[in-house]
């Protein structure tokens, strides 16, 4: 994004808590030279994460509750070579102003080389998170 995109990025924050009276519910941050929207949630929430072992690896996912529906919300990996891998949970803003009504999303992701009693690193609007990976029972 070029140094015009960071402006034209925090109008569009503006104008959202102007038309809707909340923030943003979007971090942005920057990995590896490029700027990614990382999830916060709105209305109180938090994301919530799970990882549940399976056969090779586990099976990741993230719920939040955001203001507006129309997002696009999904788990990507990062470009560090970790095993398991670490996640972004990025969460894209709808293209045209919708009303506010908060509204919950899921995304979900494979990990691989994940085992019963590992972590996965997940990263959002609030910070790090060690999910612990659990047993499917």
């Amino acid at each position: 994004m070029g140094p015009g995109g960071t402006h034209m990025r925090q109008l569009a924050d503006v104008l959202a808590f102007v038309v809707t009276g909340t923030l943003s519910a979007v971090v942005w941050s920057s990995v590896a030279g490029a700027e990614v929207p990382l999830c916060s949630g709105a209305g109180g929430s938090e994301p919530i994460y799970r990882a549940v072992a399976g056969k090779g690896g586990a099976e990741l996912s993230a719920k939040v509750v955001l203001p507006t529906p129309g997002y696009t919300v999904a788990l990507k990996e990062r470009p560090e070579k970790v095993i398991p891998p670490m996640f972004n949970f990025v969460c894209e803003r709808p293209g045209s102003f919708q009303r506010e009504v908060l509204t919950e999303y899921q995304a979900t992701a494979t990990v691989i080389a994940a085992r019963v009693g590992s972590t996965v690193t997940v990263y959002d609007g609030k910070g790090t998170h060690e999910v612990p990976v659990v047993d499917k029972r």
